[in-house]
């Protein structure tokens, strides 16, 4: 069963941007590239998909982050962009706050606000119940 802590939904949240990156990196075509065209491009093959250090052994870490990009994309605007700046993009506190035009403080209280309406969406509450 998944810790609802604030330090939970932290790492929860970093792994779904770290999956989304990875998701990214999969191609427009929504596949992988093999292993061998990899490697024939000079590349390092990975193995298998992701796994989570926060969910439970044999969770369906795909669908709980799915739930987790759905929710987070019904954010409304602002929100949504405080959320996928701090998670999502490298640097520092300061500069996430000056990207978004507000102070640490404020950019604080609307990431800990939309992160708790995320965790508050009754699908992914269900699924992450169960793992």
């Amino acid at each position: 069963m998944f810790d609802f802590s604030e330090d939970a939904k932290d790492a929860l949240m970093r792994e779904w941007a770290d999956w989304r990156r990875r998701a990214v990196q999969v191609g427009p075509s929504g596949y992988k590239p093999s292993s061998l065209n990899i490697l024939m491009a000079g590349g390092t093959p990975g193995g298998g998909g992701f796994h989570s250090v926060v969910l439970s052994y044999g969770a369906d870490v795909d669908s709980v982050f799915v739930q987790i990009d759905r929710a987070v994309n019904q954010l409304p605007m602002i929100p949504k962009s405080v959320v996928r700046r701090y998670y999502q993009q490298p640097g520092t506190v300061d500069q996430m706050a000056a990207d978004l035009g507000v102070s640490r403080r404020t950019m604080y209280k609307l990431r800990d606000s939309a992160v708790n309406s995320v965790f508050d969406d009754a699908r992914l509450k269900k699924m992450l119940k169960a793992a």
